[in-house]
């Protein structure tokens, strides 16, 4: 579950896992409603953000808390601690306390305590958001292969789209406490539903053009140039909304000249193994209220400067246009 903050997605993950009481519909798990069970019967195990670990015990204690509530044999918890330790590759760190671990590792001691529980369903509420970058990416390759290991369904709140498209097998793009899309990562990417999710979903950002549908196939924009998109059954004068992701134009190619527009950089940033390039481009205007200038991604590592005059062109079937029947 994704979208931006305050849209409703830890609210959602709470009311899941009994934290919250729904005020109308139902939970159902594996064809049973669970809305009226209490927390601790419903089968979910959650994640939280802060880590939740108890201060004044170690780690192994930490690990078998909630199986010492439900009052299992001392031998039993102890074998379930030590798999999830060797799972998690913290047997290290079982005799220490909370306060002598990095972010990362109190990270994996709050997810071992959830999976020692072995529940139908993991739900994980921003768990990555208090590390660094790099750790932040570690994690996520470590989660997903714990998914694969496991093979227990989780439900992961966000409001990373990097994490949602990197980590889910299926997305749900919330806005203002409603669901916008839902389906696979590639289907929100490369079939947004609407205006909202193409520009909430990709880094960098979508170029947002406004145009107006000129014939079949062809659009016009409000410089007077006409840009190919793909054929719509839109009427003549429809106004809409071009999207145009950054990664997909074509830059220095003099193949299709007579539907390339021109810019200058105004800004280059080098990213290593791709570029960025921030363009000005008085043809392809954009929206005002979206962007100032036109973003173009290369894959390459780009000798573009300040004040660069370049040639680009963007492939028809790339483009995602809406009209703006936006429901906000």
């Amino acid at each position: 579950m994704v979208g931006p903050s305050g849209c409703g997605k830890s609210t959602l993950l709470r009311t899941i896992a009994g934290l919250e009481d729904a005020t109308s519909g139902e939970i159902v798990l594996n064809g049973r409603d669970v809305t009226n069970v209490a927390p601790r019967d419903r089968g979910f195990a959650m994640v939280f953000q802060n880590y939740a670990l108890y201060p004044h015990l170690t780690v192994a204690e930490n690990l078998g808390f909630a199986l010492r509530l439900a009052g299992q044999p001392k031998a039993e918890i102890n074998a379930a601690v030590d798999r999830v330790a060797e799972t998690l590759q913290i047997t290290d760190l079982l005799t220490k306390k909370p306060r002598q671990l990095s972010g990362g590792q109190r990270q994996r001691v709050a997810i071992g305590r959830a999976i020692v529980r072995q529940p139908s369903v993991f739900l994980f509420d921003e768990p990555l958001s208090n590390l660094d970058a790099a750790l932040r990416a570690q994690m996520r390759v470590e989660l997903a292969a714990l998914h694969q290991r496991l093979g227990t369904s989780m439900i992961y709140v966000t409001h990373d789209q990097v994490e949602a498209m990197t980590m889910a097998d299926r997305i749900v793009l919330m806005r203002a406490g409603l669901v916008e899309q839902q389906g696979t990562p590639l289907d929100l990417y490369n079939r947004p539903a609407n205006r909202f999710v193409a520009g909430f979903l990709g880094a960098p950002r979508i170029n947002f053009i406004p145009a107006r549908i000129a014939a079949a196939g062809w659009a016009e924009l409000a410089s007077g140039r006409r840009m190919q998109i793909p054929a719509a059954t839109l009427a003549p004068g429809t106004e809409v909304t071009l999207g145009l992701r950054p990664e997909h134009f074509v830059v220095d190619d003099t193949s299709n000249i007579d539907d390339s527009f021109e810019g200058k950089v105004v800004l280059e940033e080098r990213l290593g193994r791709e570029t960025v390039l921030h363009i000005d481009a008085p043809d392809l205007p954009l929206d005002p209220s979206e962007q100032t200038h036109l973003v173009i991604q290369r894959n390459v590592q780009s000798a573009f400067s300040t004040g660069d005059v370049l040639r680009f062109w963007f492939p028809p079937k790339r483009s995602l246009f809406s009209v703006p029947t936006e429901r906000r």
